[in-house]
């Protein structure tokens, strides 16, 4: 069973220099017709980002033999769903000592600012957790040859969200209303020091982030 520790928190370059979420590719939810080129550029393009993610996962896991390997690609997509639920509990509680344990700087500092706005107001969050729509799912996973690390996990989730005033009145959300959401969660980690996997954040594949392409040789970062 995968344990958790504290994430990296990257003391190195990484630390001071936000590298935004690395070459991103996730697989688009309409297919264009089989009958048309779209369809096989696309066909061609998934293929193509599904070796580089299995080489990206080797140089991960390199220290690993096969079947462990494989093992722990089947048992990250829980403990990654594990991660994102608590950060939503810990979230909604307004614990910060438990998210700075999950969430990594960048994400961190959001949080800690959405929960100092929250308080000021007075308002009360309720989050809770009803179950999956869809197994979690690898989208894209990257590997810089300093040891930066990054996986981006599609997360489709049963979800009650409901927020209330310092008077005790609904200000959004429904607390008899599940919702299925869908996350695309960017998980990281520096492979090189001690330290466990982190949240980096969120991707929205239709209104991408500021993003750095590796190059073809892993030499450097390319600004997109």
């Amino acid at each position: 069973m995968l344990s958790r520790t504290q994430p990296s928190r990257m003391r190195s370059y990484y630390q001071y220099v936000d590298l935004g979420v690395l070459d991103p590719y996730c697989r688009i939810n309409k297919r264009p017709s089989i009958f048309t080129k779209d369809f096989y550029r696309v066909l061609r393009q998934d293929f193509s980002y599904n070796v580089l993610n299995w080489a990206c996962w080797i140089k991960i896991t390199q220290s690993m033999g096969f079947f462990e390997r494989v093992k722990y690609y089947d048992e990250f997509k829980m403990k990654a769903l594990n991660m994102y639920t608590d950060l939503n509990q810990h979230f909604a509680d307004g614990d910060l000592k438990a998210l700075r344990n999950i969430a990594l700087d960048k994400m961190y500092y959001r949080l800690k600012f959405e929960l100092k706005a929250r308080e000021e107001q007075g308002n009360k969050y309720y989050w809770k957790y009803h179950g999956l729509v869809d197994n979690p799912k690898y989208q894209c996973i990257r590997y810089y040859d300093t040891g930066l690390a990054q996986l981006i996990i599609k997360l489709h989730t049963k979800q009650c969200i409901v927020a209330f005033d310092k008077e005790g009145k609904l200000i959004t959300g429904d607390p008899e209303e599940i919702k299925n959401i869908v996350q695309y969660v960017v998980f990281q980690r520096n492979i090189g020091e001690k330290g466990d996997w982190g949240i980096y954040g969120y991707y929205n594949p239709e209104a991408p982030i500021k993003v750095f392409k590796i190059d073809s040789d892993k030499s450097q970062l390319i600004p997109d």
